[in-house]
């Protein structure tokens, strides 16, 4: 599977399992990585015992193995797909360090995702990654992973194939489109009889999870500026028995369920009682779920 920067190579060489030796000899690489000892006393046996024929399948028995390659075919890494019920844990590692930091990490995530979902039907992906690790922390959250779970020195990314095609939905949304979480829209639609026009705008919605959300989307709770004709207005959107205030907006006002959804800098029409008028998001001061709120 390639693009114009990478190859994800699944046939496997000695060549190929004596870098990863190599590599996995590196505290520098390992540094974040669990076993690899045993890895290293494997892969050797595997050197002195098994036809080279039979590298390939014997990698590839509980799971996808691949050999990552530099845009010049220079082997730089390797990635496992590894087998769990009805999901895949993701394992990446690059081996050459001077490919570290240079979005190849992302690039892989992004084509191990669509070889996981789309080819292995797998029904999610886990990624365990150590604290410290903030590189690789940000390339699985770039991707869409969430965070479900903190360990004593890791933390646990997961990401289920609805929420992949959700986000892969945000990915390609244009201005015209309206992005709410999960977590908004359960709470909205518990508010029970709501406007026509409110019920519309969730029902065309992409709805994403909170921890994907872009930052630059008005969500419940979020401080906006916006300019109606030529009226500027600053406010926060609430729910509606949190309008108390001159600057809280409800999300059932034709106002609040205008702006719920858009994104910082798009523009649209909107009908009021009185006619349509131009609705421009100006900017965004704060979002919740930008700020690792993501229960307000």
């Amino acid at each position: 599977m390639k693009d114009s920067n990478f190859l994800l190579r699944s046939e496997i060489t000695i060549d190929d399992a004596l870098k990863l030796i190599k590599w996995l000899n590196d505290p520098m690489v390992i540094k974040y990585l669990n076993e690899a000892d045993n890895v290293i006393t494997y892969l050797k046996w595997l050197i002195n015992s098994v036809n080279p024929e039979l590298l390939t399948p014997t990698l590839n028995e509980n799971g996808k193995f691949y050999i990552i390659n530099s845009e010049l075919d220079q082997a730089i890494g390797f990635a496992r797909l590894l087998k769990k019920g009805s999901g895949h844990e993701i394992v990446i590692v690059i081996g050459e360090r001077d490919y570290w930091h240079r979005s190849y990490g992302t690039r892989v995530i992004d084509q191990l995702l669509k070889i996981a979902f789309l080819d292995l039907r797998s029904s999610y992906l886990i990624a365990k990654i150590h604290y410290d690790n903030h590189f690789s922390y940000r390339a699985f959250r770039k991707v869409g992973f969430i965070k479900v779970k903190d360990e004593t020195k890791q933390q646990i990314l997961f990401l289920h194939v609805k929420d992949y095609l959700q986000f892969m939905k945000m990915q390609r949304a244009s201005d015209k489109d309206i992005l709410i979480t999960k977590a908004d829209k359960a709470k909205i639609e518990r508010i029970g009889e709501f406007a026509h026009n409110l019920q519309k705008e969730l029902a065309r919605a992409i709805i994403v999870h909170p921890q994907q959300i872009k930052e630059d989307v008005i969500t419940m709770n979020s401080v906006f500026e916006i300019k109606i004709d030529d009226q500027i207005k600053k406010a926060r959107l609430v729910y509606p028995d949190k309008a108390k205030h001159e600057d809280s907006l409800s999300v059932l006002s034709p106002l609040g369920t205008a702006v719920l959804g858009y994104r910082r800098k798009s523009f649209f029409l909107w009908p009021f009682a009185e006619g349509k008028k131009k609705i421009m998001i100006n900017e965004i001061f704060y979002q919740p779920e930008a700020n690792g709120n993501y229960q307000l």
